[in-house]
């Protein structure tokens, strides 16, 4: 009675998926009261009135659940503990078939191969301002796109939270219509919209568009390689570092994916390039499955299509040891 008087306030739409949850949740976790409510309910034999039929235990349980008083009488004080127990197995079968039936959907983030090739053409036209817009191409990501497709908004969902990774995608002036789609996917769907990791004129943008708040979280680091020098008196500490590398014998190599050497890719070892020999190496750095940093991480080395990323590789000396180590991978080169 009082959800459906206050309906309204249920704006947010409900995953069909957690539908049927409630639904076997409602049957299976009420046959399990029924079963505990007998036992409940015979539990005391000393103190029950007379001798109840099963179908009047049942009767009594199927009451109890409703909070209400059954047919089965006691003596004593058993009445009142049989009546706590019977009522609280029935509010817990309510409550929880009533929070899967209700809950906001919570969907998994995946990009399909569409949203993929659409983001790709955008990229294409115009990352080239956005050293981060590669990273948009996460597996893991959902994708929203303006009214005119010319702009998109890639995010994660995280305990509610609609959160979008970076600047938008696409034509800048093309960003409002994205920011807009994506605040009405949060409010359909009563998610709190957020966003990480983006630059100082993308945050102006987001900040008009939705209301949102700035923090200033770091400044990004931007060398320019061509006026890039080691001399001077305020190098001099990474000059002595670099010498004394070069004198070790290792060295440093930086690459585009395309132009690391592919094996078969089985993973035993035997005929394995270079590239699946990274893909172990940076495995085995990062020790766990789990990726964090979706904005600035991409999560994968060497997949179809990424061949511009850039992946460079520290190797020891021949008389050291001859395995290359991973220290940095999958970032994005414009």
């Amino acid at each position: 009675m009082l959800l459906g008087r206050h309906r309204g306030e249920f704006a947010a739409l409900t995953d069909p998926r957690s539908r049927w949850k409630a639904l076997a949740n409602f049957f299976l976790l009420g046959a399990g009261s029924l079963v505990i409510g007998l036992a409940v309910v015979s539990s005391h034999p000393a103190r029950v009135v007379g001798d109840p039929s099963v179908a009047e235990r049942l009767e009594h349980v199927l009451y109890g659940l409703f909070g209400f008083e059954g047919p089965v009488g006691y003596t004593g004080g058993a009445s009142s503990a049989v009546g706590h127990s019977l009522g609280a197995l029935g509010l817990l079968t309510a409550v929880t078939t009533l929070y899967l039936a209700l809950r906001p959907e919570h969907p998994a983030a995946r990009l399909t191969a569409d949203e993929e090739q659409r983001l790709r053409a955008l990229l294409a036209r115009h990352g080239g301002r956005d050293p981060l817009g590669h990273l948009a191409l996460r597996h893991d990501k959902g994708v929203v796109f303006s009214p005119s497709g010319k702009a998109a908004v890639t995010y994660r969902v995280v305990s509610g939270v609609m959160l979008a990774g970076g600047d938008p995608i696409g034509d800048v002036e093309a960003w409002p219509g994205a920011i807009e789609r994506f605040l009405d996917e949060a409010r359909i769907r009563s998610w709190t919209p957020a966003v990480t990791g983006c630059s100082e004129a993308g945050g102006e943008v987001w900040t008009r568009e939705s209301g949102l708040d700035a923090l200033e979280l770091g400044d990004e680091a931007v060398v320019h390689v061509p006026d890039f020098s080691l001399a001077g008196r305020a190098m001099r500490n990474v000059r002595q570092m670099v010498k004394r590398i070069e004198r070790s014998g290792h060295e440093t190599r930086v690459r585009r994916v395309r132009d690391v050497g592919v094996g078969d890719g089985d993973g035993d070892g035997d005929g394995d390039g270079e590239l699946e020999r990274i893909r172990r190496a940076a495995a085995d750095w990062r020790g766990t499955d789990t990726e964090r940093g979706f904005s600035m991480v991409l999560g994968r080395i060497g997949e179809p299509g990424d061949g511009d990323c850039v992946i460079a590789t520290a190797h020891a000396a021949p008389w050291t040891n001859d395995r290359h180590q991973c220290f940095r991978s999958s970032s994005f080169a414009r």
